[in-house]
């Protein structure tokens, strides 16, 4: 995996391990990795997803020295959330871009209509336009 591998490059390289700066090079190199993953993946299966949280487990125990914390009270501490608490928020972020990209379409197509007052078939071919595009978008997208 290479954001387990990023984090142990990371832990090589660096001898004094500063919270401050071991949370800004996780934050900035592992971490948009495990996101991806999340989104390009979908991990459903319980195994998958603890195998992501293991490399973030593994970060955040590298910033502490302090072994007697749990996973859980070093998220706090580090103000990060479980990856899996990111999936919903990801998802939400994902459907929002999709609906103003088909709402920029619109626009573009009702401006078309209005400059073209004059013309049925052009407003009958706008309307096929707009329809062909909304179920081409939301068809390939969401399957």
């Amino acid at each position: 995996m290479s954001a387990n591998k990023t984090l142990g490059m990371i832990s090589r390289t660096f001898m004094y391990k500063n919270n401050v700066t071991m949370l800004q090079l996780y934050k900035s190199l592992v971490r948009p990795k495990l996101e991806y993953c999340i989104q390009a993946w979908r991990p459903y299966l319980c195994k998958d997803i603890e195998l992501l949280e293991k490399v973030q487990t593994r970060a955040t125990r590298l910033m502490f020295s302090d072994k007697s914390l749990g996973y859980y009270d070093r998220l706090s501490k580090l103000g990060l959330t479980t990856l899996e608490t990111w999936r919903p928020r990801a998802d939400i972020i994902e459907v929002f871009f999709k609906i103003l990209r088909v709402s920029r379409i619109l626009v573009t197509i009702l401006t078309l209509l209005y400059l073209s007052q004059d013309s049925v078939v052009i407003h009958l071919n706008c309307i096929n336009l707009i329809l062909s595009l909304i179920l081409e978008n939301f068809l390939v997208q969401f399957v």
